[in-house]
């Protein structure tokens, strides 16, 4: 079993935007079949196992303080390219 852990993937979802840390769906497929015989948990690529230990590292006040502050800006992006 293989759990999947990417980040900021470049998606329709997303509406494709592009981050320093952003990967495209081809790049997360290819690293997440490439870790499949190697490892349990599999963040795609280098810059998500990387902000994958950090958030570990944090207390979850503080991991669901960021995650709801980076929602509430994709929301507010998304409302205003709908408009």
């Amino acid at each position: 079993m293989l759990t999947v852990r990417p980040y900021f993937v470049t998606t329709p979802m997303t509406k494709n935007l592009k981050g320093a840390t952003s990967v495209t769906p081809e790049s997360l497929g290819k690293e997440t079949l490439n870790a499949l015989a190697n490892t349990d948990i599999c963040y795609g690529t280098i810059s998500h196992r990387i902000q994958g230990a950090i958030m570990s590292q944090m207390s979850e006040k503080i991991v669901t303080k960021m995650t709801n502050s980076a929602l509430q800006k994709f929301v507010k992006l998304y409302n205003n390219k709908k408009e």
